[in-house]
């Protein structure tokens, strides 16, 4: 899905939708708005149980959302931002929300996939 709102400024700004976790959905979704100037990488999901209630598919959820949809993310704008015509400067912002930032029983694979997205950023 995409839309084009215009801000007040009378920049437009695309957004898209794809499922993060599907690399050539997220290539696909880059494709369609051309070479990008902002990407801010935004998603995230957390499922709130203890480890022992936990489901396996919850925990690949949140790992495969919050890191591996990142680096989707990423891969598939970088090579189109590096390469711009214009030569205009990009930036790349990633956003998350402090429910990662202390550590409780419930939240250690939130923790766990924010501090890989955090030494993927810091690289």
């Amino acid at each position: 899905m995409r839309t084009v709102p215009t801000l007040s400024t009378g920049v437009e700004v695309d957004i898209v939708s794809a499922d993060v976790c599907d690399f050539e959905a997220v290539k696909e979704a880059v494709k369609s708005v051309g070479p990008i100037d902002v990407l801010v990488c935004n998603q995230g999901v957390f499922v709130a149980q203890e480890i022992v209630n936990q489901e396996m598919k919850d925990i690949r959820s949140m790992i495969n959302v919050n890191f591996i949809g990142t680096v989707n993310l990423v891969k598939a704008a970088l090579p189109g931002m590096k390469n711009r015509s214009d030569r205009k400067p990009v930036s790349i912002a990633f956003m998350s929300s402090q429910a990662g930032q202390v550590l409780r029983v419930f939240r250690v694979f939130l923790l766990s996939s924010m501090r890989h997205l955090w030494a993927f950023c810091v690289m």
